[in-house]
């Protein structure tokens, strides 16, 4: 691997991605970010990826880590006037580049092993049941997050997020990732309302209480149960809140 590929992939993590998108991107896919003081290392990250593109999670944490790249390359292009947009411009071809090692065949294995059986995670049995719905998507969450939209990515139906209004509720890393969401053909209609203070979760006719965000999927404070006895008290109480919040217009 070229010390050019290494240069362009942490030039591009350093002007694209924050600390805190970084984190929970690694977090996710089980990825061991290594620090320089309280900073990430991007060098050391973009050696050990490029390096083992099949080692563990690399090639799939690459992968997830360019798609985003680049989306979030062409937003600032269309976001930035003609004459600064020369840098993103050039971003483009190099991060294409990466891209084409991912499609190199991995070397294959002197010896066939039997893959290992995974057991199912807190998050991924989330993902699955969102991947269940064959309605519209409603999710009341009191502080949603980056994360937030990967518990949500394998619905295929409209979703509707009501946030709680507050000045710390959508923070510009949450906007960048429901931008990034809805780039990847998913409807997401926002809206914000004062008086909310628990998590619900709605679809195919039923309802669920969520302990906290689900931002928090996979963590040891976060649980589900479903609501059966006072699910048409809550559901409507959640309808009566969504016509009267906020819309959010977010381009």
């Amino acid at each position: 691997m070229a010390a050019e590929d290494i240069k362009t992939l942490v030039e591009a993590i350093n002007e694209y991605f924050s600390q805190y998108e970084l984190e929970d991107l690694c977090g996710r896919h089980k990825i061991t970010l290594d620090y320089s003081g309280t900073k990430p290392d991007h060098l050391k990250l973009a050696q050990k990826l490029l390096t083992n593109i099949h080692s563990g999670n690399n090639r799939r944490f690459l992968n997830a880590l360019l798609e985003d790249l680049m989306v979030r390359c062409r937003d600032t292009i269309e976001n930035l006037p003609l004459e600064d947009n020369l840098y993103h411009k050039q971003m483009i071809p190099q991060l294409r580049k990466l891209k084409r090692y991912l499609d190199t065949p991995k070397p294959a294995a002197k010896s066939a092993q039997p893959p290992a059986t995974k057991s199912p995670t807190p998050k991924s049995k989330l993902v699955e049941l969102f991947s269940r719905a064959k309605t519209e998507v409603t999710v009341v969450d009191t502080a949603p997050g980056a994360g937030s939209f990967e518990c949500l990515r394998k619905v295929k139906s409209p979703i509707r997020l009501l946030a709680r209004k507050d000045a710390g509720s959508l923070d510009k890393n949450f906007i960048r990732a429901l931008k990034t969401f809805r780039s990847k053909g998913h409807t997401v209609e926002l809206r914000r309302y004062t008086n909310i203070h628990n998590c619900c979760i709605l679809f195919n006719n039923r309802c669920w209480l969520a302990s906290t965000s689900i931002k928090n999927a996979g963590k040891a404070d976060f649980h589900i149960v479903e609501v059966v006895d006072f699910k048409s008290l809550i559901t409507s109480r959640i309808n009566k809140l969504w016509e009267a919040a906020e819309a959010i217009m977010i381009g």
